[in-house]
């Protein structure tokens, strides 16, 4: 399988014109605008429609994701453009006391919102940072681990209260979107084993330069943008639930992309700790074209039947972009270790004599925890490949080298790459 690297251009005209408006009206990269689109459409769709994959398989349009980038970079600000119609359906729904939007991440919280509200919530954080240490915290509480991470699958759950009646939520729909500051992703590594990173997908762009662009956001776009999602947003309400299914042509082309999808999965493209990840990025796919599908019925404004071969097309091209996504985030796990380690050796070579050392120094010094020479110079061919110093290998005897670094000080910009 192709993997993509920048978000793909999935969107009808009108929701794309936005999301293009949008970035270039804040400044930033178009992902920024995609993947929150893509969410607060799930949150117009809600929990009465799913789609159907095979005979007792469907999904719902629930998506969890974050966008990750450098402090102001323009996050914060895309996410309200994207979810701004949301807070304007949220108004409207305060008269009846119910919640679109909410930031508590306590699981009776939860229950009681989507007590009141079986159409969905959002579930948005800032700094999706929050969400992880609140997650933490769950651990010593029961059962609310494995009940927050089944909102993500939509997994019925009942909240026991002491001199209070149980909360019995059913069908919850809880679609889950934040930011995350770059120098946070080792946060979510923590999380590793009890798989919530497996079920987010992420926008994780390269850094774009600082702009300004004077004329911002069109009104003219936005309205177009928000009377789509309305339009979703008063079909759903109040509705039964609605499964519906591919055309037979979509069901064809699912039926191919999961054998080229198999293949890929059992191929060295995929690293052994991105397999989780992956494999429900597949299911992902079947919810990605129910929301694409959903969008391209409200600019038309005609009801939604069936998934269409194009929407499906347009929901693979999102699990290619999203996968290279998801490797570019595991593969910081390790880039992350290896600039503190980077880090720890420049500033212990800085006082040393002539900003030198051997392989042996280094060792005998316990440097950034590094226990063998076969570490050493790896680390210090890692030095060199940053231009950040020379490196010496000479015969020592035996059939042996001696390795010596000397770091050059005008070079120490390039530690982070």
């Amino acid at each position: 399988m192709k993997t993509k690297n920048n978000f793909p251009r999935v969107y009808e005209p009108i929701i794309n014109n936005y999301a293009e408006l949008a970035s270039q009206g804040l400044c930033c990269d178009y992902s920024y605008l995609g993947l929150p689109i893509l969410i607060a459409a799930s949150i117009a769709i809600g929990s009465k429609i799913r789609v159907e994959i095979t005979e007792g398989w469907t999904e719902g349009a629930v998506v969890h994701g974050v966008i990750i980038g450098e402090p102001a970079s323009k996050k914060s600000p895309a996410v309200e453009a994207a979810i701004k119609p949301i807070r304007q359906f949220q108004i409207e729904l305060d008269a009846d006391g119910k919640y679109l939007i909410i930031t508590d991440t306590t699981m009776e919280a939860l229950g009681e919102v989507l007590e009141e509200n079986p159409h969905g919530i959002l579930l948005l954080r800032d700094e999706i940072f929050g969400l992880i240490k609140s997650l933490n915290q769950y651990k010593s509480k029961g059962d609310d681990v494995e009940n927050f991470l089944g909102l993500n699958t939509q997994t019925p759950f009942i909240i026991k209260r002491k001199g209070k009646t149980a909360i019995k939520v059913t069908l919850p729909f809880v679609s889950i979107l934040g930011g995350l500051q770059t120098g946070l992703i080792q946060s979510f590594q923590n999380t590793d084993d009890n798989g919530l990173l497996e079920r987010f997908v992420f926008a994780f762009p390269d850094k774009t330069p600082f702009k300004y662009n004077p004329v911002g956001i069109p009104n003219e776009a936005y309205e177009k943008y928000k009377a789509v999602l309305a339009w979703i947003f008063n079909k759903q309400a109040g509705s039964d639930l609605n499964i519906i299914k591919f055309s037979k042509d979509a069901q064809n082309a699912w039926n191919s992309w999961a054998a080229e999808y198999e293949k890929w999965m059992e191929s060295i493209d995929v690293p052994s700790n991105m397999r989780g990840t992956c494999s429900k990025l597949f299911g992902f796919t079947a919810r990605f074209s129910l929301i694409i599908e959903y969008l391209k019925c409200a600019e038309n404004k005609v009801d939604i039947a069936e998934v269409s071969t194009s929407s499906l097309h347009h929901a693979i091209e999102l699990t290619q972009y999203f996968a290279a996504q998801a490797h570019k985030v595991y593969h910081s796990f390790g880039a992350n270790i290896l600039d503190k380690k980077v880090d720890s050796l420049v500033n212990w070579l800085k006082g040393r004599p002539n900003m030198t050392a051997t392989a042996r120094d280094i060792l005998n010094n316990q440097v950034a925890n590094l226990k063998t020479s076969d570490a050493v110079l790896d680390l210090f061919t890692e030095l060199k490949t940053r231009g950040m110093g020379q490196l010496y290998s000479v015969n020592a005897g035996n059939g042996r080298l001696k390795h010596t670094f000397t770091l050059i000080l005008k070079q120490h910009s390039q530690i982070t790459r």
